[in-house]
């Protein structure tokens, strides 16, 4: 595997700094290694994931650096961040004054990549998108790889894909605040944009630059797909990408190139495209991004078919919109990673009927207000949980009844039990689960075994979890 000698400026050594020892961080000095480059890892916390990681590295030659304060005397010819690390953390100072090239994980995976790089970005959605594109890709007969924040990062499965195999990533606005070149990328997918790790970017305009350095990095002859909406917003600031740019939207915006309709088709202008009739893509919200995976596989040159076949084949991912069991004519729906306002609304919408909806936990961002009307108009019991459920009452006690629970488990146990036919209990958070998780799949499987014990005692009689057959035993259900 060559060096990707973008990164080397002349005059210094071949060394390269990876900081932070996650799965991306490990992939990374995996994929520099075998490309020859002398590597050394700088980890904050030594935790047993990260020793582990460690141990697997010495072999190749990795040294691992914990706990490094600051930097002196050297100067590698390249540092690599992981997601996690921010790129404006005080120790990288001496190297950005030096002039030493600072890049995301992702950045260098697609400098080595040897396939085409499809990127998908937005704030929600992403992953079903790029699986349903790879899935697409493979069901027209072409090797396809999901990766990047998806799971695999995208370092790792550099080094695993076949030359021909079409990489599918999933691109965080953490990965693409440093990008500046994807040599390889075909398609770059904006899906959208709300409010999202403002902790992290510190304001909305921040993180909005760092999701469109996105098709500042795409070359010139990479397909660009972006929402109608922002295709003016794209002409004032990345102009050469705009010239070029396919849009897509929901069906009242006609001026799109792709479109949903109401019928569950897929429009290319005024003619059908697809039919994604009766698959998990069939409604208001997911159809639209279903309209930009279109605009992708058309300028990729993947027939229609392909991508019908895989929005029917399709099996969601685990806590996105995931059906966890159906009882008494009550549907149950684990949307764990629905973990900003405008991720928990689409969830809301997507019920098509009422809904007792369990949110709470970490907020993200500021005005949960702004969410109230459609609330109001869906939700007939909002119960919270978490660290904002007094926050999150005060903003919409006003507009739909709201319970403070404060933990997943009483949550879950007051929404089954006066759940009626018809309604659906929607774990749609609207915020992190760092909290009171480990993290949104935590939550989303804890949920889905307290409905299992709902489940089991509506057929048996019997208790299958803990503290909840005595909350619904006291109301006599």
């Amino acid at each position: 595997m060559r060096k990707a000698d973008v990164f080397r400026p002349a005059g210094v050594d071949d060394g390269a700094l990876v900081w932070g020892l996650g799965e991306s961080g490990a992939a990374a000095a995996r994929l520099l290694r075998a490309a020859g480059w002398n590597v050394v890892v700088a980890e904050d916390r030594r935790a047993p994931a990260a020793e582990a990681r460690a141990a697997a590295l010495a072999p190749l030659g990795v040294r691992v650096a914990w706990s490094v304060t600051a930097w002196s005397g050297i100067r590698p010819a390249l540092v690599v961040l992981s997601p996690g690390v921010p790129p404006g953390d005080p120790r990288l100072t001496p190297f950005h004054a030096a002039g030493v090239p600072v890049r995301g994980e992702f950045e260098l995976g697609a400098h080595f990549a040897r396939g085409p790089l499809v990127a998908v970005t937005g704030s929600s959605g992403k992953s079903s998108i790029v699986k349903l594109l790879a899935e697409t890709l493979r069901a027209a007969g072409r090797p396809a790889r999901p990766c990047g924040n998806y799971g695999e990062p995208l370092s790792a499965a550099v080094a695993a894909a076949a030359p021909a195999e079409t990489l599918v990533a999933e691109a965080s606005s953490f990965q693409l605040e440093t990008v500046r070149r994807l040599p390889t990328c075909a398609a770059a997918l904006l899906l959208n944009l709300h409010p999202n790790h403002l902790d992290r970017h510190g304001t909305w305009a921040a993180y909005e630059a760092a999701k469109l350095r996105l098709f500042a990095a795409a070359p010139e002859a990479a397909a660009v797909v972006i929402p109608a909406a922002w295709r003016s917003r794209l002409r004032r600031e990345y102009p050469a990408a705009a010239a070029r740019a396919v849009t897509f939207a929901a069906e009242p915006d006609d001026a799109a190139d792709f479109r949903r309709g109401a019928d569950g088709v897929l429009y290319r202008g005024a003619a059908p495209w697809a039919r994604l009739t009766g698959s998990y893509f069939d409604n208001p919200v997911l159809g639209v991004n279903a309209a930009g995976a279109a605009a992708v596989c058309a300028a990729l040159d993947v027939p229609a078919a392909a991508l019908e076949q895989a929005a029917r084949d399709f099996r969601p991912l685990p806590h996105r919109r995931q059906l966890v069991g159906e009882y008494g004519g009550v549907r149950f729906v684990d949307d764990s990673k629905a973990t900003t306002l405008d991720a928990l609304t689409a969830s809301v919408r997507m019920c098509g009927g009422p809904v007792r909806l369990i949110a709470g936990g970490l907020l993200k961002e500021d005005a949960p207000e702004r969410v109230k009307d459609l609330l109001a108009s869906d939700v007939r019991m909002v119960y919270l949980i978490g660290s904002c459920a007094q926050t999150l009452r005060a903003a919409w006690s006003d507009s739909v009844p709201c319970r403070v629970c404060g933990d997943l488990a009483k949550a879950t146990a007051e929404a089954c039990r006066e759940a009626r036919p018809g309604e659906t209990v929607l774990l749609a958070p609207g915020c992190a689960s760092f909290d009171q998780f480990v993290g949104y799949h935590e939550r989303g499987e804890q949920f889905a075994q307290r409905v299992k014990g709902y489940g089991d005692h509506e057929a048996t009689g019997r208790f299958g979890v803990d503290g909840m057959a005595e909350s619904v035993r006291s109301e006599g259900a």
